[in-house]
């Protein structure tokens, strides 16, 4: 079954542009690493980002096929050593941070023009 998006995304991301805009820390050597897209743990591909902040879903951060994921630097050690991390304070806001990057249109796209 293919997933139509909802939205559309403005990415390709250069995964350094990503980590400058939600001050995360992350290797030199992944800096130039593109990101098409942002999925959840279990559906992510090669080429997405996602994030890991509830440990409810360190299992799903063990088996994630994400090429990196938004991750709190206690959680890092449960990626698969292929994923890059990156390491920031407070995942969850991050991950929002990112997806206002990916999607831009979405946060106005239902407020009418005239609202104040």
């Amino acid at each position: 079954m293919t997933t139509v998006p909802f939205h559309k995304s403005f990415g390709p991301f250069k995964l350094g542009e990503i980590a400058d805009i939600i001050q995360a820390d992350i290797s030199v050597d992944a800096r130039e690493k593109s990101i098409f897209g942002i999925s959840a743990l279990n559906e992510a591909k090669a080429g997405e980002l996602s994030f890991l902040d509830n440990p409810k879903y360190i299992h799903q951060a063990e088996q994630t096929l994400a090429s990196a994921v938004i991750i709190h630097e206690k959680q890092q050690d449960y990626l698969p050593k292929n994923v890059i991390p990156l390491v920031v304070k407070n995942p969850y806001f991050c991950y929002a941070k990112a997806l206002q990057l990916f999607y831009p249109l979405a946060q106005n796209e239902n407020i009418h023009p005239t609202a104040t």
